[in-house]
C-alpha cells in the first residue's frame, strides 16, 4: 500500500487556462501498480493567486477534454474531492493537467493530487485505518518546523523531522494525523523510510486547522481505507519536511500532528 502527492503548476495561465507541468520529482504519468490492484484519486486542491480552475483529464477518465474541472478560488487551499467514492485511476495512464488563474507575468498557480496505490511493486508505505488508530493511540504530540522555501514552483526548505524538535520517544511508532500551517502554501510534505521516501502531503491552508490537522484521519474515515501514515521515531533524522510554494517564497510554519501508538497486538 502506498499514498503520495503529485503536484503541478502553470505560470501566468490567465482566465482561459494553460497546460500545467509536474513539479520537479513528480510525474503526470500514473505509476505502474500491480495488474488488477486499485489506484485511487483521494484529493485534489490548488493554491491560486487569482480565482480560476484546476483540471485533470485523460482518455481513461470520463473524457480527455475536461475530465475533472473544479473552480479554484484565490487565497484558499482546500481539498475539493470529498465524496466517499474516489475516482479510479489506471496504471501508466498519462494525465493532462490544466490550471487557470492569474495572467500577471511570473505569477505561479499550483495544484496537487493525492493518490493511493493498493499494490505498487517495490513500494510499501506503512499505513493504518481509523479503527486501528483508535485502539492503539497512546498520546498526541506535535512537531513544529519553520520551512524556509525558495521561489517556486517546487518543493523546498527540506529539513529533518528532528531538526527543530527532538522529543519523540525512542523506537516508537507514530501515526501522522495531519498538519496545521501558519502561512498559506500549496502543501506541506513529509517523506522518509516509512513512506518509501515518497512525499505525503497536507493542504497548506492556515484557516482550516480542523480539517488539515486531522487530514489523514478524515481520509481514512471517509473512504474506509488504511490511509493514515505511520512513521518510527528511529527514522526521525532521515524523515524530511518540505513545503510547496509559489514564486513569492513565503516561509511556512507548520505543526505536524502525531499520535504515539501502542505496539500492535
Amino acid at each position: 500500500m502506498h499514498i503520495e502527492v503529485l503536484s503541478f503548476s502553470a505560470t501566468a495561465p490567465g482566465a482561459s487556462g494553460a497546460a500545467a507541468a509536474a513539479l520537479s520529482g513528480d510525474s503526470l504519468t500514473i505509476k505502474n501498480g500491480k495488474d488488477g490492484s486499485r489506484i485511487s484519486l483521494l484529493g485534489l486542491w490548488s493554491k491560486n493567486q487569482t480565482s480560476g480552475f484546476v483540471q485533470v483529464a485523460s482518455p481513461l477518465m470520463h473524457d480527455s477534454t475536461r475530465g475533472i474541472r473544479v473552480r479554484a478560488n484565490a487565497a484558499i487551499v482546500r481539498n475539493v474531492l470529498t465524496t466517499k467514492f474516489p475516482q479510479q485511476m489506471y496504471a501508466q495512464d498519462s494525465l493532462s493537467a490544466q490550471i487557470a488563474g492569474s495572467a500577471v507575468a511570473g505569477d505561479v498557480e499550483l495544484a496537487s493530487m493525492l493518490l493511493y496505490y493498493e499494490d505498487l511493486p517495490g513500494v510499501n508505505a506503512r499505513l493504518i485505518g481509523a479503527d486501528e488508530l483508535a485502539t492503539r493511540l497512546k498520546s498526541i504530540t506535535t512537531v513544529d518546523a519553520s520551512i524556509t522555501t525558495t521561489a517556486g514552483p517546487g518543493y523546498s526548505g527540506s529539513e529533518a523531522l528532528n531538526a527543530e524538535s527532538d522529543l519523540l520517544h525512542a523506537n516508537q511508532d507514530y501515526a501522522v494525523l495531519g498538519a496545521v500551517v501558519g502561512v498559506r502554501c500549496l502543501a506541506v510534505t513529509l517523506k522518509g523510510p516509512d513512506t518509501s521516501n515518497l512525499r505525503i502531503a497536507v493542504p497548506g491552508e492556515p484557516n482550516n486547522p480542523n480539517r488539515t490537522g486531522s487530514f489523514f484521519v478524515n481520509l481514512a474515515e471517509r473512504y474506509n481505507m488504511p490511509l493514515i501514515p505511520v512513521i518510527n521515531s528511529a527514522n526521525r533524522a532521515s524523515t524530511f519536511l518540505e513545503a510547496a510554494q509559489d514564486e513569492n517564497a513565503a516561509a511556512v510554519t507548520v505543526s505536524w500532528i502525531l499520535a504515539e501508538l501502542a505496539t500492535a497486538a
